[in-house]
């Protein structure tokens, strides 16, 4: 019995190791180097793509790729770079390493304009827009303006302030406590 359980420790471990080389076995690395067509320099930063199966890998600064885990069967390989025809092949995956070079041709692009708008605030007024972004400070509205547009403005900015100062001061009195009155002493 003692005799039967350690060959079967030995068979499980055995299946434990060899196991997972044999179905590594059915996958593939895929190699590649990417160039320009005409002059054979290579293209750092193109996009290497297996669409079918979502992997995907960038060209080193030398033009080189590697896509590893490609499991065993043809599938599409897709190298594209901006500026330069992209190459869609279907490439059979069944040995351990496949390699493919793509020599990607020049060609115009054109990419849609980008429109930016921005307002951006004068240099003198930066530290007044950031304390109003606070919340630090009083300040008037174009509303507030337009509304006393008609009057002077002098007049109109000072009896604005004036009631600002006044509703603030009523505020900060309606949050105060009532005095405390005494009540008959007990002399």
């Amino acid at each position: 019995m003692v005799l039967t359980m350690r060959h079967l420790t030995l068979l499980a471990s055995a299946v434990l190791f060899i196991a997972p080389a044999l179905l590594g076995a059915q996958r593939s690395t895929l190699s590649v180097g990417v160039a320009d067509a005409e002059t054979g320099a290579p293209i750092s930063g193109a996009e290497i793509l297996l669409p079918d199966l979502k992997l995907l890998s960038r060209s080193d600064a030398n033009g080189q790729a590697r896509v590893p885990n490609i499991p065993f069967g043809t599938h599409r390989v897709r190298v594209r770079f901006l500026g330069y025809s992209a190459s869609d092949v279907q490439l059979k995956f069944d040995r351990d390493t496949i390699g493919a070079v793509f020599r990607l041709g020049k060609t115009a692009s054109t990419i849609a304009g980008v429109n930016v708008t921005a307002a951006q605030t004068p240099s003198q007024l930066k530290d007044f827009e950031m304390r109003r972004k606070q919340g630090i400070g009083r300040f008037l509205t174009e509303a507030d303006l337009a509304s006393v547009a008609d009057r002077d403005f002098m007049s109109a900015i000072a009896r604005e302030i004036l009631w600002r100062l006044v509703a603030q001061w009523k505020t900060e009195q309606a949050r105060r406590p009532a005095p405390r009155t005494s009540g008959p002493s007990a002399g």
